[in-house]
This record gives structure tokens, sequence and C-alpha cells, in this order.
């Protein structure tokens, strides 16, 4: 009779095993044979291999995941809109929807990827490797134009995550430390959805020689994401720069600015305060020339 070859992990009474209790009460004997041990290796072998593809599996979506990431990036430059994000999202989504765990974990990475390509710059430059800024300033006013030096001006400021939309009302950035400075109108970054802390700073505009800083008043803070700053004021007019304008911008206390992006207003034409008298008396000439028009 041909004598069956028993796996020496499986052999009954060999030392690496040993018979279990289960075994015991079942009155299974030295030279028995388990027919379940053979069984549970096979299927712990199959539970094995089974992971690793599903590993192997997740690290070919990922590496998808940040090949797609470029080809957006350099697709569509500096500025991807929102809606291409949204769709980016959604396709990674249904090319993994039958599994589960797979799923998981390419909702992580899509959502983490879409995040890192809406941070690109205007100027065509990526934001440093693990930089994200989640959060973004915005202004809830417009400013009118124009305006003269020493008039006071009020700014309504709120801190919003940026990819809700979402008032940010709890947690250190919520009452940060706000300061208003004068930016480029000219400058090639300005008006694009997204910029460097480092594009940014170039866009500042220094106060000319013999000049003293070009806003006063231009500090407060936020208060549960938003802020009014009241007193803020022009010491200089506009008509030394190139397009005779400049703007305003709210950025967060320096060690923020990695995260908080800057609200930037439009352009604003600044006029020196004695101009303010004449321009005042041209439009009440100008009011009542019409109303002896409108008597005729």
């Amino acid at each position: 009779m041909e004598q069956k070859v028993i796996p020496r992990s499986c052999a009954p009474g060999s030392p690496e095993r040993g018979l279990s209790k289960c075994e015991t009460s079942r009155g299974l004997k030295s030279g028995d044979v388990p027919k379940s041990c053979s069984i549970k290796e096979e299927i712990q072998k199959a539970i094995g291999e089974g992971l690793k593809r599903v590993k192997s599996d997740l690290k070919e979506v990922k590496k998808e995941l940040k090949l797609l990431n470029l080809r957006l990036a350099n697709l569509f430059g500096s500025c991807i809109p929102d809606i291409v994000k949204g769709k980016k999202v959604q396709l990674i989504h249904s090319l993994v929807k039958d599994d589960d765990n797979i799923q998981g974990e390419a909702r992580e990475e899509s959502e983490h990827s879409s995040s890192q390509s809406v941070q690109l710059v205007r100027s065509g430059k990526r934001q440093k490797k693990g930089v994200v800024r989640n959060w973004q300033l915005r202004l809830k006013n417009e400013l009118s134009s124009p305006v003269f030096t020493e008039q006071k001006l009020t700014i309504e400021v709120e801190l919003v995550d940026a990819n809700t939309g979402d008032v940010v009302k709890f947690g250190p950035e919520s009452s940060v430390k706000l300061e208003v400075v004068v930016v480029d109108s000219d400058y090639e970054t300005v008006g694009c959805h997204n910029w460097t802390q480092e594009d940014f700073d170039k866009s500042v505009v220094r106060p000319r020689e013999e000049k003293g800083p070009l806003l006063v008043g231009n500090v407060g803070n936020l208060n549960r994401g938003t802020g009014v700053l009241r007193n803020v004021r022009f010491t200089d007019n506009s008509s030394w720069t190139r397009s005779k304008t400049f703007r305003l911008a709210v950025r967060a206390s320096p060690e923020y600015r990695e995260n908080i992006r800057e609200a930037i207003s439009g352009p604003i034409t600044v006029k020196a305060k004695r101009g303010q008298g004449k321009s005042m008396q041209m439009r009440n000439m100008m009011n009542l020339h019409l109303t002896m028009r409108s008597g005729d």
C-alpha cells in the first residue's frame, strides 16, 4: 500500500506542531493525520497571496493617480478649474468602485492629489512639495475707486476653506493676526486663481524714497473667522505707478502664510487729498448744470 507523505508541520506529535486541545477532544492519537491541517494551510496561503495582490493593485492605483495629477497640471497650466478637479475625482472613484478597500485608498489619494493640483501657482510653477494652502482669506466688501490719501477705509475679510468655501470658525487659524499691504496691479501673478507666497511677496509695492509707509491702520485680527479693519488709510497716491492704480491685499501673520492664501482687491485709483476739494467742486457743478437743464 502507498504510504501518504505527511507535512512535517502537520505530522502528529511533531515538536513544531503537537496536538491541539480540539484534536485531543476528538480522540485523535499521535499516529493520526488531521484532515483539516492541509486545508487550513492552503486557505492561509490563498489569503496571503490575495493580500499581496491587493497591495500591489493599490500601489499601481497610487502611481496612476500621481501620473494623472501631473498630466492635469501640464494640460491646464497653473490655474486648474474646479470643475476639472471634480471630474478627476469622479473618474478615479468609478475606476475602483468594485473594491471597497481599494476605493477607500484611492479616494484619499485622489482628494490629496486634487488638493495639490489646485495649489498650482499662477506663474506656472508648483508649490514646494508638502506645502498646501488649504485656507483662503476673502474680501467681503468691494472698495470703491477712486479714494483719497488719508481717507479712512473699511475692509471686511473672512477666512474660508479653499475647497468648500465655508468660513473657518474654529482652530488657531480662525483668530490669526491680519496685515493689509499694497500690491502692484500690473504684477503678472495678480488676478489668477492661485499663487505662491514667494510670488505674492514679489508683488508687494514698496514706498517711494523719503516717503513713509504706504498704509497706516493696516493691522487687525480675525474673530471666529471674520474681521473688520476700519481705519486703513493710504499715505501716497498711485499716480507714480505704471497702471496709476494700487490693489489692497490682506495676508495672515508670517507663521500662517504657508497655509493661508491672501485676499486681493480690484484696482484702486488713489488721489492726493488736496485734489479731493476740486473733485467735489466739479461734481457739484455738474449736478447744478444737470438740474438747470432739467428745469428748462
